[in-house]
């Protein structure tokens, strides 16, 4: 009985603050507020009406809706809190939200079919999305601080002629968030806008165009400005892009205009990736700088050199150029040729880049005589039917990904090159019939790898490994056969992967004439004897030493005693 009675008074006692716990949320949160097309206030008696100025008394936990135009809430640095959506502008003109604190929502501030609305002086954090447009025109979102959104800080969906000017999008780390995203949207100002530190990207327009992106500064960002996905005719300018991964980043997009653009300490300062050829032609002029260095994206020219000053060199339907002697660091790619031909690149320096020569449909090329470092993809890359190249006298070093890498390029020469500290010397994917001889394959993590055979299991690509007997094929670091001759070719070949193997292998490294003495692999024959164990043998020997002139002693002493006659 005592033991029922205390379970009652337990029971009770729960079921009582589980009550109060919902009365005092009751109480936080009474529901939505409505400011009613007659200017009525309903669910709440913290905003004070002032003929069409309705200004915050308290700190708000709960959402409002607004149906009534031309009217100006002001909230007076006090908290809107909530759960859903903090204020909802939809199909509203001629609202004014000022001086709020709106915190926690799903999305801050949203208006959809709104136009003519003013969102100024705010301050937004920890909302999914901090202010979110569809549908919406001629709307004015200045000098609001937004912050640790979730998504994005400031989302424009199908919308047009907004302006978004003077903002700060900051801090938020969470995965896939975007400071300002367009998508589908034109006509739009987007100007002296402070966008840092956000996840994925500071500013994207996807599928917009005819938009101006101006003075706006952008900085540790994954990508600073990304324009994506058939967004065109957009104008950049005077824009600043600093400590982000990419600092400007066009894909896919075609006839947008980039002026007076600096990228500075960006891990890759520019990039452009855009596919078919209509897609390459954007306006880029030398204004445009990369760690101080102009960028130099040439359209149709021909017979032309890329000045020494070059940051980043990108060739888009260009003949016989010739790119010589630069030094080029952090770019998405040092140097792109997109459908060019006959053009020339040589001795150029080309280190710390997401890839360093890029061809993509470029054929009757030279890449010759550069020393490559240090990227993280692809040192030297042949895509997209870029056939009838030739690549020698090079050195690719310590790649992340592959030294050289050819996908879908047929008949293309690589001949003489330093391919060493890769993680894979030469990758293929689809990629037959190149000639590949007198290369030095140094410690690469992987001499040769294939796509087709060791990803898909599928016919691997099948190139020519040699150049026949008495000329040899490559020098592999890690061949294990002899040279029983002394002919300077292994006895046995060295096996690649299916059908492809190098049937004279060379017994050490080509010295490669373009390249200085520093640049040429010294390889001994024999690994080095590790110290500890010379210093055990001179020991032993010291120790041999004194035991045989012992013996020898006893051995002399022995032959001097005379043995009496019996």
């Amino acid at each position: 009985m005592k033991k029922f009675t205390l379970e009652f008074i337990l029971l009770l006692v729960l079921f009582s603050i589980s009550i109060s716990i919902l009365e005092i949320n009751t109480t936080k949160a009474s529901g939505t507020i409505y400011i009613r097309v007659d200017g009525t206030i309903e669910g709440t008696n913290k905003i004070h009406c002032d003929g069409n100025v309705y200004t915050f008394t308290e700190n708000i936990f709960d959402s409002i809706i607004v149906e009534k135009d031309n009217i100006v809430i002001d909230g007076a640095g006090y908290t809107l809190s909530g759960y859903y959506t903090g204020i909802d502008l939809s199909n509203r003109s001629n609202v004014t939200i000022k001086n709020m604190q709106i915190a926690n929502f799903h999305c801050g501030i949203y208006l959809d079919g709104s136009s003519n609305n003013n969102i100024f002086r705010n301050n937004l954090t920890n909302c999914w999305t901090g202010i979110e447009m569809k549908q919406a025109s001629n709307n004015i979102i200045s000098r609001n601080n937004i912050e640790a959104s979730r998504e994005r800080g400031i989302s424009i969906f199908m919308s047009s002629n907004n302006t978004i000017s003077e903002n700060k999008i900051a801090n938020s780390s969470f995965p896939l968030c975007f400071g300002i995203e367009f998508f589908n949207s034109s006509n739009n100002k987007i100007f002296r806008n402070t966008v840092i530190g956000n996840h994925l990207c500071g500013i994207r327009l996807s599928l917009s165009s005819n938009n101006i992106l101006s003075e706006n500064h952008v900085a540790n960002n994954s990508w600073g400005i990304n324009i994506y996905s058939s967004s065109k005719n957009n104008i950049l300018s005077a824009n600043n892009a600093v400590n982000n991964t990419c600092g400007i980043l066009i894909e896919y997009s075609s006839n947008n205009t980039l002026r007076n653009n600096s990228m500075n300490n960006n891990k890759y300062n520019f990039k452009a990736d855009c596919g078919y050829l209509a897609n390459w032609f954007n306006d880029v002029d030398v204004s445009n700088t990369v760690d101080s260095k102009p960028i130099y994206y040439w359209i149709n020219r021909k017979n032309q050199t890329v000045p020494p000053d070059a940051g980043c060199v990108v060739l888009v339907n260009c003949t016989s150029i010739t790119i010589q002697s630069l030094k080029l660091s952090n770019n998405g790619r040092g140097v792109t040729l997109a459908y060019t031909k006959n053009s020339k690149i040589t001795k150029n320096n080309i280190t710390n880049s997401e890839y360093g020569i890029l061809l993509l449909n470029s054929s009757y090329n030279t890449i010759n005589g550069n020393v490559i470092k240090n990227i993280e993809l692809s040192g030297i890359m042949l895509g997209e039917n870029s056939t009838n190249n030739d690549i020698s006298g090079n050195r690719v070093e310590a790649s992340g990904r592959e030294g050289i890498y050819l996908v879908g390029a047929s008949n293309n020469k690589i001949i003489r090159n330093i391919i060493i500290k890769n993680n894979v010397g030469i990758y293929f994917s689809g990629s037959s019939n190149n000639t590949v001889y007198h290369n030095n394959f140094i410690n690469n993590t992987k001499q040769v790898s294939d796509f087709y055979y060791v990803i898909l299991f599928g016919s691997p690509s099948l190139n020519l490994w040699d150049n026949d007997y008495p000329s040899g094929g490559n020098y592999w670091s890690d061949y294990a056969g002899q040279d029983a001759d002394g002919d300077g070719i292994g006895d046995m070949p060295y096996f690649i992967y299916g059908k492809n193997q190098d049937n004279y292998p060379l017994m050490k490294p080509v010295i490669i004439s373009e390249l200085s003495n520093g640049e040429n692999p010294v390889i001994p024959n024999a690994e080095p004897v590790p110290k500890w164990i010379i210093a055990t043998l001179v020991i032993i020997a010291a120790f041999g030493a004194v035991f045989l002139a012992y013996f020898r002693k006893i051995k002399k002493t022995q032959s001097k005693i005379t043995v009496p006659a019996v």
